[in-house]
Parts: structure tokens; sequence; C-alpha cells
């Protein structure tokens, strides 16, 4: 380990030596330009986390790269899906430019959408491959989540595998998964393994073993195939289905003696459990985060997640990032109180990342007209010793040309950049 973070430092010297011309680095046989030498901050964090003892024997020998203070993006399938049907090449000149624009705003950590709907924007053996990216043959074109990984490590940048486990597509698309686990799956027993939702997506049953098995082997198969720094959900956990009665059946089997409520909240609870534990089975040092809804209120009587177990128990996650997307002056949950709520429920060696909505400054809701609202929230994210921020989305804060907008941006840069975190 010591000649790993040996080589990192001379890689520093001889980079430093020649940050005026930039130093080369291949992308898919493209020669790009790194702009500049990896940070100290880096090598710092590197030598943090990289202790002997905290290494398990699966460890791949890439040392996995995450900052004390993660200050993220999202990257969600939408706008992936802009660049994906233009071809591998293209897809690295595009994703290398949105990195450089994170980079550039301040951030270090993306979550990138590595799959959104059942289908994998990387090479699966057990979920279908996305559409844009699988060839007629059924193989795969290019592997984006591969291309990111490279591009993010070569700016220094974090890259997180976001997935949403639970939710999946129309039964139409389903169909099309024949061959693939998630595909016979549906083929053999919809009803037994998958929930339909009031808009007719499918969704995997936690109350089901398998589905959690394939649910936390997708984990496993991403850490293990892939360099990246950690797995991330987010809060499609139980669907708003047809009827409430869809798991009658399953509930009308079980014996141990909670409500419905609660075995819900439980079934979410053993898949959360299981991710956690095959993403640390393979290489401990890869974080596991969960992204919920804001509102604690709606985790628990919506979605049947029990956040406040995930925060203060051993054995669920390594970082929680509540999706905290409302203003100040909010009547049901107010920004400053909201955050205080979820600090008084993490607790250990877990940290609190604040989930701020940027892309609520564009819907015409409560946030649009409140100049300097998202930066004083990363500002009091900051402050308020948070393990970081993760702002939502990509495309409200680079893709639009709103001057109000712009602005945000410039004032969201300022408060990064004033803290020096």
């Amino acid at each position: 380990m010591k000649r790993i973070i040996a080589v990192i430092l001379s890689m520093l010297i001889l980079s430093g030596c020649t940050a005026a011309e930039g130093t080369e680095v291949r992308v898919d046989g493209e020669k790009l330009k790194r702009t500049s030498p990896i940070p100290i901050e880096i090598v710092k964090n590197t030598q943090e986390n990289v202790e002997e003892e905290n290494i398990s024997e699966n460890a791949k020998e890439y040392s996995p790269l995450n900052f004390d203070i993660q200050k993220s993006v999202w990257v969600s399938y939408i706008e992936l899906a802009d660049m994906l049907g233009s071809g591998e090449k293209e897809f690295s000149l595009s994703f290398a430019k949105e990195l450089d624009r994170i980079a550039a705003l301040g951030c270090n950590t993306v979550y990138f959408h590595a799959r959104a709907f059942g289908d994998a924007y990387y090479d699966s053996k057990l979920f279908a491959k996305n559409e844009l990216i699988q060839s007629p043959g059924g193989g795969l074109l290019f592997d984006p989540l591969a291309i990111a990984v490279r591009l993010a490590h070569d700016r220094g940048i974090s890259l997180h595998a976001w997935i949403n486990p639970m939710r999946c597509c129309s039964g139409g698309q389903m169909e099309k998964m024949a061959g693939t686990a998630i595909g016979d799956m549906f083929y053999e027993d919809s009803e037994k393994y998958f929930i339909k939702a009031s808009d007719g997506r499918y969704w995997l049953d936690p109350a089901n073993a398998e589905c959690r098995e394939l649910i936390a082997k997708g984990a496993e198969e991403i850490a293990l195939n892939y360099d990246v720094d950690g797995i991330h959900i987010d809060d499609y956990f139980y669907p708003n289905a047809e009827n409430d009665d869809f798991d009658s059946d399953s509930f009308a089997a079980y014996t141990g003696g909670l409500s419905l409520e609660g075995w819900r909240r439980e079934n979410c609870s053993q898949m959360v459990r299981q991710i956690y534990s095959a993403v640390k089975n393979t290489d401990e040092r890869i974080l596991f985060g969960v992204s919920p809804q804001g509102n604690v209120r709606n985790n628990y009587d919506i979605l049947y997640a029990d956040v406040e177990k995930w925060c203060s128990e051993e054995g669920y996650l390594d970082y929680i990032v509540p999706q905290i997307y409302f203003g100040y002056d909010d009547p049901v949950c107010p920004f400053a109180e909201t955050l205080e709520r979820w600090k008084s429920m993490v607790n250990g060696d877990k940290k609190l990342v604040c989930g701020i909505g940027a892309y609520k400054i564009a819907d015409g809701g409560e946030l649009e007209n409140d100049s300097g609202v998202i930066a004083r929230q990363v500002s009091d994210a900051l402050e308020n010793n948070c393990g970081g921020f993760a702002l939502y989305g990509y495309r409200t804060l680079f893709e639009n040309d709103e001057q109000r907008l712009e602005t945000e941006k410039i004032a969201v840069e300022a408060a990064i950049n004033a803290l020096n975190y």
C-alpha cells in the first residue's frame, strides 16, 4: 500500500513539473489534456482512506477516491440520453465537457446514473443493456460507465454509480429484456416478483427474497467490475401502486407480527442492508449512500423507508443524502429546520450530505424568484458541519441560457470557494 501512495506522490511531482503544458492521458484511444495536476487534497484523501486494516481481502488494486467533504452533482439518465445516441467518441467528449464544468464549479463528486429502469448503462450479465448502447445483435456498442469512471478519475473526481434498485419499465419494455436475470423473472411470474405502479411501470418487489438478491448482486457486479468509488441509490422504494393491496398475498404469508406498514419498511431495510453488505464484501473502501426524500414522514408513510434506522444503526449506509428540496419558508419542510432534523438523526461514522434542489429555480415553484437561494443552502450545509452537499441536477446549472440561472451558478461557485473545503 505504501508503494501505491509513493507512486501517486511521484505522479504529483511529475505533473507539477509539467503543469503549464498539461499532461496527456488516453481515453478510449483519444488523447486528452489534463487541465491541471492532481490536487494535493486527493493524495491526502487517498492516504486517509487506504489504511491497511480497512482493506478487505477482496479489495481490488484500485484505491477508491472519496473526499471528507462531498461536493456532488447528480448526472441523470435524462442528461445521459442526450449524449449516448451519438456513439462512443461523442459520448466521451460530451461527458468530459460535463466533468470539466462540474470541476470548475468547485465540485469533486459525481453521481452517475448507471441504472434507471432495470436497464444498464454498463456491461451487465443481470440487467438488460440500455437500448441506446445495445448493438443489433444484443452486444454492447460501448460502455458509458467505464468511460465515465476513467474520465472522472483523470480529473480527480470521485464517481459513484447511481442505481434505482426497484424501479423498472413498462410491460412492453420488460418483455424485451428476455435472456437477462431480470427479464427471465418477469417472464417466469411477473405477479410474484414485481409490483405494478399506477403509471404502468413495474417495480421489483422487496418482499421477495430473490428480488432482493438480484438487487444486491447488481450492486456487487458494478463494484467488482468497475473502479467506482461508491454505489448510490435514491428515493424509489415502494411505488404509487394501482391499489394498496398489491402485496396482500405476500403479507398474508408473513408470520412475524409486524403491521403491513412495518413489514414493508422492514422489506426495504433488508434490501438496503443486502446492498450495503454486497458492496462491502466486494471492497469495504467503496462507499454506499442512500438519497431518500427530504420529508421524513413521506419516507415512512409513502415509500416505507426506515431512514432513522439506516442513519443510526450499523450495516445500512456510509452516507445519506436527503433531498431537502425546499425553500426557507416552505410551510411543511422549511429548509433550515429540515436540515437540523436530519442532522439529529445521523450518528456514528455516517455522514449527512445535504441534497439541494437546484432544478427548482427553473420549475416555476417556490424557489424561482428567490435569488441566491441555492448558494445560501450550499453555504448552510457546509457551515453546519455536514459531510457535503449534492446538487440536482446538472442540466439546470449548465444547460440553460437564462440569466437568472447563470447568476445562480456564479453565486453557487462563490459559496463553494468562499468556504475553501
